[in-house]
């Protein structure tokens, strides 16, 4: 995924968990740290997460949906 930047609207899937799908609604990107998206749960927009763009990149956690 180095290649290809995270945006809003991508989607993603835990690999232990490939049923749930989450969606990046937002960026996080400050100058002296990592990018982060925040990611919610399909149809639990209570429940988000936020993660760097290079735990995104660890194939052995997280795969990239086709929209």
């Amino acid at each position: 995924m180095a290649k290809s930047e995270v945006k809003v609207g991508d989607k993603f899937a835990k690999v232990h968990a490939p049923r749930l799908a989450w969606t990046v609604t937002n960026i996080k990107k400050n100058y002296d740290e990592l990018p982060h998206a925040i990611l919610v749960q399909e149809g639990l927009e209570g429940r988000q997460i936020m993660i760097s763009f290079l735990g995104l990149e660890i194939k052995s956690l997280y795969s990239r949906l086709a929209i």
